[in-house]
């Protein structure tokens, strides 16, 4: 059985009415049910056990951690001419270190160092020592040692 243009037409615009109204009708459904459920949460307090529940969760104490700020960068130094291109850190604590009077208000805590003038730096550099010096205070004189790497 053959269908007209017209009720072909027709047929289209039912199922485009039907999807409208199922559309409608769910976005009402949707809109209806939030407000009911928090009212029925509300007075009732159905979903109170959810916020309750224990599972033995270990959580740790939040610690506060100090910070420190860089305010000055050192870098150990040797003369120039040295072999040495690296050094461990227990090796830089136990060898002699120097250093110049304007780093002894802010040198390195657990460092001991003798403090020399800058022009007595490059002799004692010659003997072997190694320099604690400020970034800004190397000269193209010296080299800087990595550090444990």
């Amino acid at each position: 059985m053959s269908q007209t243009f017209h009720e072909i037409k027709f047929n289209r615009h039912k199922a485009k009415l039907k999807k409208k109204r199922l559309i409608l009708v769910t976005l009402f459904l949707i809109i209806l049910i939030f407000p009911v459920v928090y009212i029925v949460n509300k007075q009732y307090t159905v979903f109170s056990g959810i916020n309750n529940l224990d599972l033995n969760i270990v959580r740790p104490n939040p610690t506060e951690i100090p910070i420190k700020t860089v305010k000055h960068f050192f870098a150990p130094v040797v003369k120039f001419t040295d072999s040495r291109t690296n050094i461990t850190l227990d090796e830089l604590k136990s060898s002699q270190l120097v250093t110049i009077s304007e780093n002894v208000d802010i040198f390195l805590d657990g460092y001991q160092a003798d403090v020399v003038g800058v022009e007595t730096l490059s002799a004692e550099l010659n003997s072997g020592k190694i320099a604690i010096l400020q970034i800004n205070q190397i000269t193209p004189n010296f080299k800087t040692l990595s550090v444990d790497g």
